[in-house]
């Protein structure tokens, strides 16, 4: 069974609580790491990418991260793209 945690902006963890939270999901042998694809604040993408980061610390390879549904029409095709691309 795979099982992944899914880590919501609401709870208010700062960037360096996420971060550890992210390293015992991987030291407890969690699959992959979630965030809901919201239109405002921080890009979904840097934040999967710190959260990846952050696991290879843990087991070399990273946990594997994603997003929820995004919401259409608060992100477009262009800016999808150049949000993936400053990643």
């Amino acid at each position: 069974m795979k099982i992944g945690v899914g880590i919501d902006p609401g709870l208010g963890l700062s960037r360096e609580q996420q971060r550890q939270l992210v390293q015992e999901a991987a030291s407890l042998n969690y699959d992959s790491l979630w965030t809901p694809g919201g239109v405002t604040g921080r890009s979904i993408f840097q934040t999967c990418r710190d959260w990846w980061e952050a696991t290879t610390s843990v087991i070399p390879e990273g946990l594997r991260v994603g997003t929820s549904v995004i919401p259409f029409p608060g992100w477009t095709a262009p800016t999808l793209a150049a949000e993936s691309a400053s990643v």
